[in-house]
This record gives C-alpha cells, sequence and structure tokens, in this order.
C-alpha cells in the first residue's frame, strides 16, 4: 500500500508492497523548496529522479556541476555520491520518484547514456503524483499506473531518432558528456551514436550552434584541463597530465599542445612558475 503524508509545502508516497522484479516504484512525492535548501552530499540504495517542474537549482555528481530549470530533471544512481541546492532567488519546485528493479539500470543507461541530466516530457509522470492525494483507494492500480507510467515516460526517450532530439538539446547534452568524460578516449561517432544520429549530421549540427567541430571542441576542452593541471598540480608530471585528459600517450598530448600554444607543456609550466615568482 501507498502510506503518504502532507506537511507545509511537501508531500510524499510510499510503497510497502512487494518488490516487482521489472520495475518497483519505492516512493514518491513533491515539494516546493525553501531558498538554498541543501541536500547532501549522500548517496541512495536505490534509483532517484527528481522532475524540476519550476524554478532553478544545481545537482554536483560525479566531480560536474549541472545549473538546471524547470522542464529538466537529474538522475541519482545507487551508491551514488551527490548534491542539490535550491537556487537562494527563484528555489526550485520538484517531483520525485524512487525506484529498483531489474529493468531500472538499462533504461537508465538508455536515457541518461550521455549525463545524469536529460529535458525529457515528464507532464504525466508529474500529473500523476499530484493526483495521488485524490485517488488513494485502489493501492494496487496506483502501483500499476505509476510503473505504467514511468516506463512509458523512459521508453520514450530510451532511443531517439534521428532528428527527434531537439537540436539546442543535443548540442547540449554533448557538451556535458564531452565535460565528465574528457579523461577517457572515447569517438565522436560514439558520441553521435548515443544522441541517435549519425556522426556526418551530428558534426553539422555541432559545428553550425558551436562554431567548431566536435572533434575540435574536443581538444580544446581537454586541452584547457591540461593546462589548469600543468599550472596547479606541479606534483604530476607530464605523461600523467597527458592521460588524465585522455590523451592516449605524451608525444600526441606534446604535439598537439605545442601546436596549439607554441610552446611545449614543459615550457609553459616553466613559464607559468616563472611569471608567479616575479
Amino acid at each position: 500500500m501507498y502510506i503518504y503524508h502532507t506537511g507545509g509545502r511537501r508531500v510524499e508516497y510510499t510503497n510497502t508492497s512487494e518488490q516487482t522484479e521489472g520495475l518497483h516504484i519505492l516512493h514518491a512525492g513533491g515539494e516546493a523548496t525553501a531558498p538554498g535548501h541543501t541536500f547532501g552530499p549522500s548517496v541512495r540504495e536505490y534509483y532517484l529522479i527528481h522532475f524540476i517542474v519550476r524554478g532553478k537549482g544545481v545537482f554536483y555528481a560525479e566531480n560536474n556541476r549541472y545549473a538546471l530549470g524547470g522542464g529538466e530533471c537529474f538522475l541519482i544512481s545507487p551508491m551514488q555520491v551527490t548534491t542539490y541546492r535550491a537556487d537562494t532567488e527563484d528555489p526550485w519546485q520538484y517531483y520525485w520518484i524512487a525506484f529498483s528493479g531489474g529493468e531500472a539500470k538499462r533504461l537508465m543507461r538508455g536515457v541518461f547514456a550521455l549525463a545524469p541530466v536529460a529535458r525529457i516530457d515528464t507532464f504525466e509522470l508529474v500529473h500523476l503524483i499530484r493526483a495521488f492525494s485524490e485517488k488513494t483507494d485502489d493501492f494496487t492500480a496506483l502501483d500499476l499506473l505509476f510503473r505504467q507510467s514511468l516506463y512509458a515516460l523512459l521508453l520514450s526517450a530510451y532511443r531517439p531518432k534521428e532528428g527527434s532530439f531537439g537540436r539546442s538539446e543535443a548540442v547540449e547534452s554533448a557538451c556535458r558528456f564531452i565535460a565528465a568524460n574528457y579523461d577517457r578516449p572515447f569517438d565522436i561517432a560514439e558520441l553521435a551514436e548515443r544522441l541517435g544520429y549519425t556522426r556526418a549530421y551530428f558534426t553539422t549540427l555541432f559545428t553550425k550552434a558551436m562554431g567548431s567541430a566536435p572533434h575540435e571542441y574536443l581538444t580544446a576542452y581537454r586541452l584547457s584541463r591540461a593546462k589548469k593541471l600543468l599550472r596547479e598540480n606541479p606534483e604530476l608530471n607530464i605523461t600523467e597530465i597527458a592521460l588524465s585528459v585522455g590523451f592516449s600517450g605524451v608525444e600526441r598530448f606534446s604535439a598537439v599542445f605545442k601546436e596549439r600554444f607554441t610552446l611545449s607543456p614543459s615550457q609553459f609550466r616553466a613559464k607559468f612558475v616563472r611569471s608567479e615568482t616575479v
């Protein structure tokens, strides 16, 4: 059954029925948060999605920061350390749903393949959460409706077909993916496939929006992170820095770095150290 309570600006529903193998809803609810309200750092033992309906805030996961607002959602995965904080001037109102089960991991990989945030149509699910306070007489039906609605939501976003992903959203998601994965080798074709595009179409789309091709943007991002490490982490040698920013070897890293900045990584570091001591 569902046990629910209301208090102030928060409403929550907890499922105490026996777990299902496919997708088991644990609890759901909604809250209009206070300005600056913060939760974390903490971990959960299940999947938890927050759907933001208005306002804004910040979500921190895997050393990444995501500024989010109405119409977006963020995912907390099992045993992942996260923190989220409402904006001090325009705090967010969100609804959440927690779940587990054998299907959960597969669905999450599809919807949140690029980053733990997404922009998907959540109207039906949010409406269902809101309506629960008015329909609590048939708990079995509620559980079924919840699971059906969540399935439909996730499956609709699981594998976007070419042209179905909003152009600006696709580019934003690509930039988030690069920010979260620049430190490991990956191919632009892999990124395009995850977004549901051919490499050629995605390259055209990205270049038009960002002014540079995806591989050029990725290289520039890696080099900017390398410069930061060269300046701020003198204990790291050049090979360690090259591998830390996603290059397969120090030779390639040094060649690309010198071509871009006319200085080798060692020369850049030495010049920076001299300028700091003058």
